[in-house]
């Protein structure tokens, strides 16, 4: 017989794997993904339940790539699905990737002049988007500071209880997000 018309079809590519952090992920820690096709054309790394892109940059060569986020990983919980493109050709969203996270580290403000006894420090760089942040102020003999925080936002104030004594003070602050411990900010220094 005569022989048949062509058929052209194109197969897709093997679906990613993305390795999970052994431990609590860092803000902007790289996640591995592997099996990536050596025609790879483009390679996404997306939020699992809203399909949503999520900018950061793919770096390495060859069927291993890091995909280091361009913001911080959410505190708490992260679910991620990564495809790849060849010739065109998406491939099936990797199997999710869940993992915990770390919120940022937090920032004291340092004082240019000394402080007044009941003048409040700025700490920047709260995680604003959860009820559940906890600050905590330390001293150099890593006791905690008695005060009180203020409430909202990324940039919060701390009143110390008994107020500022006279003399030099060294600080540091901690933020907790759903149980997950940030780094301590740097050390603040200053004279009330």
């Amino acid at each position: 017989s005569d022989p048949s018309d062509w058929c052209i079809f194109s197969t897709q590519p093997l679906k990613l794997t993305i390795v999970p952090p052994v431990r609590v992920a860092e803000p902007k820690q790289p996640l591995t993904v592997v099996g990536v096709h050596e025609k790879a054309t483009a390679l996404q790394m997306r939020y699992d339940v809203s399909n949503t892109l999520i900018p950061g940059r793919f770096s390495g060569a060859g069927g291993e790539r890091l995909f280091t986020p361009e913001r911080n990983w959410q505190p708490v919980s992260n679910t991620v699905i990564a495809v790849q493109v060849v010739n065109g050709v998406t491939s099936e969203p990797s199997d999710p990737c869940s993992f915990a996270a770390k919120a940022p580290k937090p920032v004291i403000v340092a004082p240019t002049d000394a402080l007044w006894p009941d003048q409040p420090l700025t700490i920047i760089d709260v995680y604003p988007h959860s009820p559940s942040v906890q600050l905590d102020m330390y001293n150099e003999a890593n006791y905690r500071v008695k005060g009180v925080f203020s409430h909202e936002g990324a940039e919060r104030t701390f009143t110390p209880t008994a107020g500022w004594t006279p003399g030099h003070h060294k600080l540091r602050v901690i933020q907790s997000v759903g149980g997950v411990v940030s780094d301590p900010s740097d050390w603040c220094e200053f004279t009330a």
